[in-house]
């Protein structure tokens, strides 16, 4: 994604398996740490956002020293990790599984995790503000006065349609486009 000053957002989505042979984290890190340079070093002026499961326990980070190896290196790299509440709840345990890893990210950020049942896994997620619009740029919004005439008028016609096209489709998805046609032809007008 590329703003209006020419620095853009590299946004990577990662799954690390808990198999074999991903199941190495010292493995695991070296091939993201590769992965991170060769992207700074292809987008150098960008920033860069890591989003996914990566099976990588980080409620563990201070009784775990793999788990404290990959953070340190990633934090050395000058990454900050976003998500700080479980993202998987089992009957016995929480763990924060997704993450969330932004690098040169200076906008208002907010982010957390969307608790469904969906998946095993709950939803991180995360916003922030990356284009700023000149006055130029912002697009125009119109807005239409519905006065009692303009009802009136619509309803009539609306009335003399006609409606074939509707009413003598056998797919719904059809008949529904169909309906919008004449529906938007007239309203629009309006």
């Amino acid at each position: 994604v590329k703003g209006d000053n020419g620095r853009g957002i590299v946004i990577g989505n990662v799954y690390r398996p808990n198999t074999q042979p991903y199941e190495n984290q010292a493995r695991s890190l070296e091939i993201t740490l590769r992965s991170i340079e060769d992207v700074r070093k292809k987008f150098s002026r960008d920033r860069v956002v890591l989003v996914g499961d990566f099976n990588i326990d980080l409620s563990r980070v201070l009784e775990d020293d793999r788990i404290l190896k990959f953070a340190s290196e990633l934090v050395s790299e000058g990454f900050t990790q976003h998500i700080l509440s479980p993202t998987r709840v089992g009957n016995t345990s929480e763990t924060i599984l997704d993450h969330i890893w932004t690098w040169d990210l200076k906008s208002s950020l907010m982010s957390g995790v969307i608790r469904t049942d969906i998946s095993d896994h709950f939803s991180a997620f995360i916003t922030f503000q990356h284009f700023n619009c000149n006055k130029s740029q912002q697009q125009t919004k119109s807005k239409r006065k519905i006065t009692e005439e303009n009802l009136v008028s619509l309803k009539a016609a609306l009335a003399s349609s006609n409606w074939s096209e509707v009413t003598n489709q056998r797919d719904p998805e059809v008949a529904y486009n169909a309906f919008f046609k004449v529906f938007n032809k007239e309203f629009d007008r309006f």
